[in-house]
């Protein structure tokens, strides 16, 4: 009977407790979705929000209050204005291109423009010979020149060509004899020869045989093998001629690789004749080497010493040979 009356008495006092802890907090309030926003501490969040001191959400309050949902995630901070675009994914990036291979005329220019004299000459060549370029023989010759400034001989020499010829403005013999006797004296052989050929012919100087064949004789001396022959051909000619020294520079025209003298060299011992006694084994010697020539030339020479080589050697040498094989021509 005490117990019963004791549960009784205390339900009265439980209610009254709540009833005026409610009103000592009344700042506590309620949110509701139609309640307006206001900052403050003291909200109190239904169930499925939350204050925004327990886990960083805010809850807005007030005299009345609103709470944010737990599941709001928390907004990224303003921009600025400033749109952002997201970086491609490495293997979206585009590969880039294999950097464009230097060519030859890229390289001598930048070469040329720093002094290299050797360059200058070689890009001049280029554009004189249309080496994977357009022919350019106003650009070789400032080139050229450039070059043959700064003592590069070759330049100098490939120069007077192109103002010989005519491919650097008008043909100017008196600068090409300057230019080629400028190369000679840098022991360029073909402007030695060149050189000689103006002042023997008297092109663009007066004419001077003296002068032209100490020309021709420094350039078979450097083994050009057109200077020889050149030699050989005027001691022929001269009066009186001096046949035993033209037979000597048309030996050496021979030997720096002139085939047309050394099948002259074969006949004129064959036949006997052009200051050559006659000696079938230097006809034979001089047949082979005009057969097996390095070089060959536009008339042929070495074609011809090989046939009339083999000739000689089937028809005149034998016990019986033919009337032709050793006659005067």
């Amino acid at each position: 009977m005490a117990a019963l009356i004791t549960k009784l008495l205390f339900r009265p006092l439980l209610a009254v407790g709540l009833i005026l802890a409610t009103i000592g907090s009344s700042a506590a309030q309620m949110c509701s979705p139609s309640d307006p926003a206001f900052y403050g501490h003291n909200c109190m969040c239904p169930y499925g929000t939350q204050h925004f001191g327990q886990s960083g959400y805010w809850a807005s309050c007030g005299e009345a209050c609103s709470c944010l949902p737990t599941q709001t995630p928390p907004q990224p901070p303003p921009n600025n204005g400033v749109t952002e675009r997201p970086s491609p994914a490495p293997s979206q990036r585009p590969t880039p291109a294999p950097p464009k291979p230097v060519t030859a005329e890229e390289k001598l220019t930048g070469q040329c423009n720093g002094g290299d004299a050797n360059a200058c000459f070689r890009l001049g060549a280029i554009y004189a010979e249309g080496e994977n370029v357009a022919i350019d023989n106003a650009r070789a010759a400032k080139l050229y020149d450039k070059a043959c400034s700064a003592d590069q001989a070759d330049a100098c020499f490939s120069l007077a060509l192109l103002i010989e010829n005519g491919k650097a403005g008008a043909g100017n013999a008196a600068k090409a004899v300057a230019l080629y006797e400028k190369a000679c004296n840098a022991k360029v052989a073909g402007g030695c020869t060149n050189a000689g050929v103006l002042y023997w012919d008297g092109n663009g100087v007066a004419a001077d045989h003296g002068r032209g064949m100490a020309l021709y004789r420094r350039a078979c001396a450097l083994q050009e093998p057109q200077a020889c022959h050149n030699i050989s051909v005027n001691l022929r000619r001269a009066t009186p001629p001096d046949m035993a020294q033209a037979l000597v520079y048309m030996e050496k025209a021979c030997a720096n690789g002139r085939p047309r003298d050394c099948l002259d060299l074969a006949q004129n011992y064959r036949f006997g004749q052009e200051g050559a006694a006659r000696d079938i084994q230097k006809a034979l010697i001089y047949y082979d080497r005009t057969c097996h020539s390095p070089t060959s030339d536009p008339a042929g020479a070495r074609e011809e010493g090989c046939e009339d080589g083999l000739a000689f050697r089937h028809f005149c040498l034998g016990n019986n040979p033919a009337k032709f094989c050793f006659g005067a021509r």
